[in-house]
């Protein structure tokens, strides 16, 4: 990552993987962009014209229910991009994409992303295999909420996030967490403070500090490390 506010396309791992010449024609068509916290990039039901390539930013990925309740279902950092389906000629889908998160992106055309994809192998082959770690990190994350503790969920959840932010301090309120994870403000509440007792987190003023990561990983379940396994496997 630079230092002086600039950006490159190596910064998104994803883009990182592919041959220079390759990544070097994608920055014709990529720009950065700065994205604040809660913007929504893809709402349901609407067609959507941008895919991104995060660097700092960290999207959510979620499910609204008729009530309007939502519940994560995958996050996104610098490890991938935002906008498969697009690639794959759906405009639409039933998934809200926010910004969980605020940072830089690249950000591309629809339609022009779509056309480098279907023309350049690299492009696809990359991409194919995000997918497969992206469909692992979903179908991970529905046996956790499933069969896991809402501690071992947050457990689950809480190293992602670092993982994607490359910092031990994040800023995220109770509320947030709850909404993100489909659980009650009374519930992370309860977690927090028992996790700053043990000495694994800080906590104070919306910002969560982790003091332990190897004990926070060590208290989520078996999910957290499947979910690292694949990602490392299939972008490397």
């Amino acid at each position: 990552m630079r230092t002086d506010g600039q950006i490159d396309l190596a910064d998104n791992k994803l883009l990182a993987t592919l041959p220079g010449t390759d990544r070097e024609r994608l920055r014709r068509y990529l720009h950065p962009v700065e994205l604040s916290f809660g913007k929504v990039v893809h709402e349901p039901g609407t067609a959507r014209r941008n895919v991104y390539f995060p660097v700092s930013c960290v999207f959510s990925k979620q499910f609204l229910t008729a009530t309007g309740d939502a519940a994560e279902v995958a996050s996104i950092g610098n490890e991938g991009m935002v906008g498969i389906p697009l690639l794959l000629g759906c405009t639409h889908t039933p998934i809200r994409t926010l910004v969980q998160v605020a940072g830089s992106a690249w950000c591309g055309d629809s339609a022009t992303m779509r056309q480098e994809f279907v023309r350049n192998e690299a492009l696809q082959n990359v991409i194919f295999r995000f997918t497969q770690a992206l469909m692992t990190q979903m179908g991970q994350n529905a046996v956790c909420y499933q069969r896991h503790s809402v501690e071992q969920q947050f457990c689950l959840w809480l190293p992602l996030m670092l993982d994607r932010t490359r910092s031990y301090h994040l800023h995220l309120t109770q509320d947030l967490i709850a909404h993100t994870l489909g659980i009650r403000r009374e519930s992370v509440n309860e977690i927090i403070s028992r996790l700053a007792r043990r000495g694994v987190i800080r906590h104070e003023c919306g910002c969560i500090e982790v003091l332990d990561r190897a004990r926070l990983e060590r208290a989520s379940c078996e999910c957290y490390g499947v979910i690292n396994r694949e990602y490392a496997r299939l972008l490397q």
